[in-house]
């Protein structure tokens, strides 16, 4: 991660399993890069605001990781 003002250099897309979503990640908080594309949108949109961003090109592949797991073996963790 690097400061930038591009949120896609500061911010990924953390997808969750159903039982880790209603256990320890509720309120779709896995969706950080639409949240800080437009903080105005509610939390329950998160989902619908992501897969627009996925088809406009805006968030690619690299972006998005399966699994908090996934992500911290990304960084080295």
């Amino acid at each position: 991660m690097t400061r930038s003002h591009d949120h896609r250099q500061t911010t990924q897309v953390i997808r969750q399993i159903s039982i880790a979503r209603y256990c320890m990640v509720a309120y779709n908080v896995g969706w950080h890069l639409a949240h800080y594309v437009d903080i105005g949108v509610p939390w329950r949109s998160f989902p619908t605001l992501h897969n627009g961003l996925v088809e406009a090109g805006w968030i690619t592949p690299d972006l998005e990781y399966q699994s908090n797991r996934a992500f911290w073996r990304s960084i080295g963790c």
